[in-house]
């Protein structure tokens, strides 16, 4: 198992991470799937955020990660850097995926020099796991009734 950076939108694993995200987020709340395509070709930076990374099981794409500034919760923009778009596919879920996934953005947040990021979830109980500390919950303001509030993790690196 191996994480690498998405840094070109023509890598062969980057069109599976998007069709995850247009069925995880996008199509749910009104998204085409070029809307989708364009948000995710800007999230391949090299050097500074926004980065996507994808976690590969013999050369399989299993699971995906991003960090970005901005995460659309709109009413905390005062909270960055964000750990964005965690996704491992059903299938490889429960093999500690997640948890390497939460450690690899642990170390490249602190090489870009942040000393804490953030998250939002719906999930209870599985970021804790990661030593991420659950510090409050904020209305989202998403039309998804499902969606109406969030719960806000921090970890410090």
């Amino acid at each position: 198992m191996k994480i690498v950076k998405i840094t070109d939108k023509d890598n062969p694993h980057f069109k599976k991470i998007i069709n995850w995200n247009h069925d995880w987020w996008g199509h749910p709340r009104g998204r085409d799937l070029r809307e989708v395509e364009a948000f995710m070709y800007n999230m391949l930076c090299e050097d500074r955020i926004p980065q996507t990374y994808a976690v590969l099981i013999n050369g399989e794409v299993v699971g995906s990660y991003q960090l970005g500034m901005f995460d659309g919760l709109t009413i905390r923009p005062d909270l960055y850097p964000w750990l964005l778009n965690v996704y491992v596919d059903e299938k490889h879920r429960g093999k500690g995926i997640c948890a390497l996934m939460t450690e690899h953005s642990k170390k490249i947040i602190k090489e870009l020099g942040y000393s804490e990021f953030y998250l939002h979830t719906q999930h209870i109980g599985l970021y804790e796991k990661y030593d991420w500390e659950f510090f409050g919950e904020v209305e989202s303001f998403r039309k998804n009734k499902d969606e109406t509030h969030e719960r806000l993790y921090r970890v410090k690196v």
